[in-house]
């Protein structure tokens, strides 16, 4: 009874979880996807199994998915990497935090590839709309002949703030 109970909170995790979750064959076959899968990409358990990533995805998206599984499956450790997958239906692609990791049987042989791919696309965004931000406030900063400065609430300063040095004749340090 308990081995039927953790098969299927496995089971329930795999399919109920937000990331992409799949195990390739060493040929890179694929012999499990999740739920999460089918959804993004479209396309039925049933019709991918057994087939590779070219029966998903385009050549120059499939080969760089396939270096990637390569790279992991010859060091024979667990790797984090930030893929760009292009998504039926979407206008541009997403971006995608996989961990890839060897399946070894119990001869310490690797058997297989499991991928775990969560999707970061929006967290990419805010990032780099945080850095077009910083970046105009800089330029603002540099800009301006008015001085201009930034403290947490006990008022020491941070950084250097520019143009405070030489209005009030001390150095970062003194401040």
């Amino acid at each position: 009874m308990a081995a039927d109970r953790l098969r299927n909170l496995t089971r329930s995790i795999l399919e109920n979880t937000s990331a992409i979750v799949y195990v390739k064959d060493l040929r890179g076959r694929y012999a499990f996807v999740n739920k999460r899968f089918e959804e993004v990409f479209g396309i039925r358990s049933g019709d991918i199994l057994g087939r590779d990533d070219y029966g998903v995805h385009d050549r120059a998206t499939a080969d760089r998915l396939r270096a990637n599984d390569a790279r992991v499956l010859a060091a024979g450790v667990a790797e984090e990497v930030e893929e760009v997958v292009p998504i039926p239906g979407s206008s541009s692609p997403h971006r995608y935090i996989s961990v890839k990791e060897p399946l070894f049987d119990a001869r310490g042989e690797a058997y297989a590839l499991c991928g775990i791919s969560t999707d970061v696309t929006e967290w990419r965004r805010v990032e780099d709309r945080i850095r077009l931000e910083e970046q105009r406030y800089r330029s603002l900063l540099d800009a301006t002949a008015a001085i201009v400065w930034n403290t947490p609430p006990s008022g020491e300063f941070e950084e250097p703030q520019q143009g405070w040095g030489e209005f009030t004749g001390q150095t970062f340090e003194q401040l």
